[in-house]
């Protein structure tokens, strides 16, 4: 199990695989485990995913840090996928062990780093800002990113789980 427990205001794994299981459309969405066993050949069936189904919601959990990641054709061409970046607490270690795996096992997708909120400096609250993303892109809202937003979402996300 990565992450932690809701209920000591963290999010893990598990809890949010159901939730995700349960609330975004199935085939959109990859486990949040993919990162940790991401390979050349896993790259390739998500690849083939994004060609099927336009959005793959990709939870990127690394270095005890959740990500956002929206895996989506790219702009420059029909077969070029790139992965929009939603990274709450972004950190220069963090974004260059992510980019060198990728560089291993996907060279040729496009990361790009898209605006992201930030979280409150030391808090555990990266997975419920991935969570806000995953559900404003599927919804296509805007998700209002107050100072309680954090509070809020715990709350909705341990109603659900």
């Amino acid at each position: 199990m990565w992450g932690g427990d809701m209920r000591k205001g963290k999010t893990s794994n598990r809890e949010l695989d159901v939730i995700y299981k349960a609330y975004l459309p199935e085939k959109q969405i990859v486990p949040s485990d993919t990162m940790v066993h991401l390979d050349w050949k896993r790259a390739q069936q998500l690849k083939a995913k994004v060609h099927r189904h336009g959005v793959v919601y990709f939870p990127i959990f690394i270095m005890k840090h959740w990500i956002a990641g929206l895996l989506e054709k790219g702009t420059r061409d029909s077969a070029e996928i790139q992965l929009s970046i939603f990274d709450s607490a972004p950190s220069p270690i963090v974004e260059e062990k992510l980019r060198k795996h990728f560089n291993m096992v996907w060279p040729a997708l496009r990361l790009v780093n898209e605006f992201s909120p930030r979280q409150e400096r030391y808090s555990d609250d990266c997975g419920l800002y991935m969570s806000a993303v995953f559900f404003g892109a599927h919804l296509d809202i805007q998700i209002d990113h107050s100072h309680d937003m954090a509070k809020c979402m715990r709350r909705l996300l341990y109603a659900a789980s």
